[in-house]
């Protein structure tokens, strides 16, 4: 029997180098007052795109989402561009709501700081009718069943998914901060 795959949701993920980005993070923080978006508790900073100490930053993670776009669109000459990005900083139970990023054609999250219990990334099966399936009743765990998905967060590791997928953070566990950065992506063709 032939399997056909139709409707995939690709997460991506990899690891890229963090130093110093901490400190840039508690600077940023110091100087902005925050806004409030999905965070609950913590502290969101105001797009910091431009920021001049984040170039290469910017840089290394639209190096990394060339795969993406290799992954994506093979035939296409192009690639995704930053088009905003800011800091959550997620302190003892703090968490953020599932949310959706409008605007964008590919969002991400970069883990800055993190340690054991400062809460996990998940993803909800973008399928709404599928969680309504009777098969979940079984609680089989596989990837043709999962109704949500989680990603532990570790110092440096960095995720890209389909801005569309709705996606929380459960609260952080720990009396130290999780310092991550999220962003969103436009794609831009060459000619």
């Amino acid at each position: 029997m032939k399997r056909e795959e139709w409707f995939p949701t690709s997460i991506y993920h990899d690891m890229i180098n963090v130093g110093g980005i901490e400190e840039i993070s508690q600077d940023i923080k110091k100087h902005q007052d925050g806004v409030f978006k999905s965070n609950r508790g913590g502290w969101q900073s105001d797009d910091i795109s431009d920021d001049e100490r984040l170039t290469y930053l910017k840089f290394t993670i639209e190096e990394k989402s060339k795969y993406v776009w290799r992954d994506m669109f093979p035939d296409k000459p192009g690639r995704f561009k930053i088009t905003n990005m800011w800091i959550n900083i997620n302190n003892n139970e703090s968490y953020n709501d599932t949310h959706e990023h409008p605007n964008a054609d590919l969002s991400g999250c970069l883990y800055v700081k993190t340690h054991e219990n400062c809460g996990r990334i998940f993803f909800k099966d973008p399928r709404h009718i599928h969680r309504m399936n009777e098969l979940n009743k079984f609680n089989v765990k596989t990837r043709l069943t999962f109704t949500e998905v989680y990603y532990t967060p570790e110092d440096g590791k960095i995720l890209f998914f389909p801005n569309w997928i709705n996606h929380g953070v459960e609260p952080n566990k720990q009396d130290k901060d999780r310092i991550s950065i999220a962003f969103n992506m436009e794609f831009k063709l060459y000619d």
